[in-house]
């Protein structure tokens, strides 16, 4: 069995992370009616969370939100990159109209400077784990 916290990469972490709170596992909710549910019953189509991994995405759950209240930019960062999916063109498309540095300055993020940035966020919620 992976201990995916000591065994994988943040990038790897966060991606397990927001598949399993896209299912509906995220914001507390300990074990998920889907994970418990494929724990009792076993895994129809492969799509189940062991009990393992379920800990494992909770205490990474619970290092976003610590990290939410630390860095709220950070968080949403990491949000919107693992969670919804966003590439970082788009991820520098979205903050450059959030940002007031570019907003104010009609500038564009490059997607390199958001690559950036989404490591610094990395390094933030490593430490949190």
């Amino acid at each position: 069995m992976i201990d995916l916290i000591n065994d994988c990469s943040i990038e790897e972490i966060l991606t397990a992370w927001g598949r399993w709170a896209r299912q509906g596992n995220s914001n507390g909710s300990y074990l998920g009616y889907k994970s418990f549910h494929s724990v009792i019953f076993g895994s129809c189509g492969g799509g189940g969370v062991s009990v393992s991994q379920d800990d494992d995405m909770m205490a990474v759950d619970r290092a976003m939100s610590q990290l939410k209240a630390l860095n709220p930019f950070y968080f949403k960062m990491l949000k919107l990159r693992y969670l919804y999916g966003y590439s970082y063109t788009r991820l520098a498309s979205k903050l450059s109209r959030d940002l007031p540095e570019y907003r104010n300055n009609h500038k564009r993020m490059c997607h390199k400077t958001a690559k950036v940035l989404v490591g610094e966020a990395h390094e933030a919620i490593e430490r949190l784990l």
